[in-house]
């Protein structure tokens, strides 16, 4: 991606995308989703978009409507489809596939950009991009001008997009909106922090600490371009120990458990106590270790003014104030090279993962503000769900937090493994005749997209 820039014009044009376009256009939705329909039969780009795109009159700028109306519900379906490329990846890790996982969990981050960017007003379509703006007008994007005919295609130019935006105010105010530990928006506990400031860094700078480099992930392409393309076993990688990947996976549902009223639980609390720590050091100058009172100190008057739920305070105390690490968030820091290594695919999940918690987050607030219901769309998710084996077609679910009730049973089963064997000695063949239905079921991460929408 290093070789790889946006123009002024471009960045210009992607300033000018609009949010609450896309808001708005969902908001004409409601009759069309009464018919059982994303978009209605007649918009022009339901079915072959791409070519019908080709085709579109940018000056006269004709279809606009259904041009517009399309990115809007991208935004949602991409982060869905992003979750099914994430199950998939997790179902190849748990067969030791480590060049198949990194296919597919490149593809989930992917689909966690586009879903991103589309909720933001940017439509990313092979090598024609656009922009919906604040009058409702979708724009095409310039070409870069840099001796080539056309944008960058899909790949490349979703990661340049993504990055221009990250670096944007508006992307602060996105992040600190839809990380909710306990329930509560970070903005409420940075105020409660006194972060003043400094709780306002670039949205680049939350990502970059969350373990989201977006110039390590758009590396990540050229990882998938080499397990895609060339030959994966011309020189062989043992895979690694059967025990790592299950307990791996086990670590990333842990992550996606949704609790109360958070749909992130376990992972909200690890970017938030991560972000502790960086502001504490923009404010002081000191490490926490360095100051462990002032650090402290900070914490129980935050503690105090927030008054979180779904932990006694001295265990939100203690949380907060170590210095602990996630396997995630830590996995997701490291730039694995695939030639070198056999847990290259394991960064790339850790990266999928933290990309979809944040679409999901900006997905669930769009359909909040649009005022979308989970009866709304329930044509769509009770047909997959259905279709994926995750529930009954004729199961009327209340709140799709219960959902989380099958994974936990897988859990507790993997769990008990350990009681009775020893799960080092255990190979990829072994670990599926014994956990089949456990691993099965931990591949079914559509779960997660129906809870962290906010369905």
């Amino acid at each position: 991606m290093s070789k790889h820039k946006l123009s002024p014009n471009q960045k210009k044009s992607l300033r000018a995308a609009s949010n609450q376009a896309i808001i708005t256009t969902l908001n004409t939705l409601n009759s069309t989703f009464k018919r059982e329909l994303w978009l209605g039969k007649t918009n022009r780009y339901r079915i072959n978009t791409l070519p019908r795109l080709v085709k579109h009159n940018d000056r006269r700028n004709d279809h606009n409507d259904d041009l517009q109306k399309y990115i809007a519900v991208s935004s949602i379906l991409h982060c869905f489809d992003g979750w099914i490329f994430l199950g998939r990846a997790i179902s190849a890790l748990c067969s030791g596939d480590s060049h198949t996982s990194h296919h597919l969990a490149y593809y989930a981050e992917l689909r966690a950009a586009m879903s991103l960017l589309a909720g933001e007003g940017i439509g990313i379509f092979n090598t024609k991009h656009y922009v919906v703006n604040d009058c409702n007008h979708c724009n095409l994007i310039p070409d870069q001008r840099n001796g080539q005919k056309k944008n960058s295609g899909t790949h490349i130019f979703s990661w340049l997009a993504l990055e221009h935006w990250a670096g944007l105010i508006r992307s602060t105010k996105l992040l600190r909106q839809i990380i909710t530990p306990s329930g509560i928006p970070l903005s409420t506990w940075f105020d409660g922090f006194g972060a003043g400031v400094n709780g306002v860094l670039i949205g680049s700078e939350w990502l970059k600490l969350w373990g989201l480099d977006l110039r390590i992930i758009g590396s990540d392409h050229d990882g998938r371009n080499e397990v895609s393309y060339r030959p994966n076993y011309l020189n062989y990688q043992s895979p690694v120990q059967s025990s790592d990947s299950i307990n791996f996976v086990v670590s990333l549902w842990e992550h996606f458990q949704p609790t109360g009223n958070s749909r992130f639980e376990q992972l909200d609390r690890h970017l938030l106590r991560l972000s502790l720590r960086k502001i504490f050091l923009a404010i002081t100058g000191n490490n926490p270790e360095d100051d462990v009172e002032g650090f402290q100190s900070r914490i129980r008057s935050m503690l105090a003014n927030v008054n979180p739920q779904g932990l006694p305070y001295e265990s939100w105390l203690s949380f907060l104030s170590s210095n602990g690490s996630s396997p995630i968030l830590d996995s997701a820091t490291l730039n694995e090279n695939v030639t070198n290594s056999n847990r290259h695919h394991f960064s790339v999940i850790a990266r999928a993962s933290l990309l979809l918690r944040v679409a999901s987050g900006a997905v669930s607030r769009i359909l909040t503000e649009s005022n979308i219901t989970k009866d709304d769309v329930s044509f769509w998710w009770k047909t997959y769900g259905n279709d994926f084996g995750i529930m009954e077609s004729n199961l009327n679910i209340e709140n799709m937090m219960d959902l989380w009730s099958d994974i936990e049973v897988a859990l507790n089963s993997i769990a008990d493994l350990g009681q009775t064997h020893n799960p080092m000695s255990l190979s990829y063949y072994k670990c599926g005749q014994i956990l089949g239905k456990e691993l099965k079921r931990l591949e079914e991460c559509e779960r997660v997209s129906y809870w962290g929408l906010g369905l």
